[in-house]
């Protein structure tokens, strides 16, 4: 699946600017920087739900974690970016899936 961090997704009320942003999308890959505006490419071997850590370093010192859970199921109809038929094999593609955040 193509993962973009927006940036307009992080709002913070904290005083401290955030130097990084690290996502481990626990595909075994460990923590991942990913900048704002930039695409990475997840693979999973598995379904099933998924957790992703958010890591937030701050100009402060401080380090911040979130996390958000997904659930990564077959059979989701995608294609490469820009057509309009449906696209089988590797590489990046569209994928349609909900994400629920599920609040602590």
């Amino acid at each position: 699946m193509l993962v973009e961090c927006p940036v307009s997704l992080w709002y913070s009320n904290v005083g401290g600017k955030v130097q990084s942003i690290q996502i481990n999308f626990n595909d075994g890959g460990g923590y991942q920087t990913l900048n704002p505006g930039q695409e990475k490419y997840i693979q999973y071997s598995t379904a099933g739900v998924k957790t992703w850590v958010y890591k937030l370093s701050l100009s402060t010192g401080e380090v911040l974690y979130s996390h958000s859970k997904i659930n990564v199921e077959t059979g989701i109809s995608s294609r490469l970016y820009g057509s309009k038929t449906s696209h089988t094999g590797h590489g990046p593609r569209v994928d349609t899936l909900n994400i629920t955040a599920i609040a602590p």
